[in-house]
């Protein structure tokens, strides 16, 4: 047996944690923040491979891909940095200083534009990307990382029964294509 099923949604008034100016004396409020929208198709199948009079294997397999993205912020059309909230992307992304690798002993000219600006870099520390060209790694250097859940999930369960025991062996996916931090 077998199902596929298709979904699209679209959210109004969607109620999440929202960062809040802390001289209210709370540093997090819920708040009615905007529209989403979603989309995804889920599949799943039931085979019984064997089954006799002792012993019955049963295998499942299912698998779902999703795309989900923020359409409004209550402030409208504007991304809400502060929440890491952006309009077109994912709810949960991660916003912050992307990398490229480690600091060598032959960037010792590039390392030294960056600690005339106030930085320490050494040889074996990570080497931040520099997203403006102006030496100075701040929060105009900020870009999304990566989604925190991943568009692509799945499964695959197998059971194995013989003459009252029963045996689970289960295996989980996800996909890494799309950054996931």
């Amino acid at each position: 047996s077998g199902s596929i099923d298709f979904y699209h949604s679209n959210t109004n008034d969607l109620l999440l944690d929202m960062t809040i100016p802390t001289l209210t004396g709370f540093s997090r409020t819920k708040a009615n923040v905007g529209k989403t929208k979603n989309i995804g198709v889920d599949f799943g199948i039931d085979v019984v491979p064997v089954s006799t009079k002792d012993f019955v294997w049963t295998s499942s397999l299912n698998f779902g891909w999703v795309k989900d993205s923020i359409v409004e912020l209550s402030n409208g059309a504007e991304d809400d940095i502060a929440n890491a909230w952006f309009i077109g992307q994912p709810i949960q992304v991660h916003f912050g200083i992307d990398n490229m690798g480690l600091w060598q002993e032959s960037d010792a000219a590039e390392m030294q534009k960056f600690n005339a600006n106030g930085h320490a870099f050494e040889a074996g520390m990570v080497r931040p990307v520099d997203q403006n060209g102006d030496y100075v790694i701040d929060s105009d250097d900020r870009v999304i990382l990566g989604q925190r859940r991943p568009s692509v999930t799945g499964g695959w369960t197998n059971t194995f029964e013989y003459k009252g025991f029963e045996v689970n062996f289960v295996q989980n996916f996800t996909d890494v294509d799309d950054k996931i931090i």
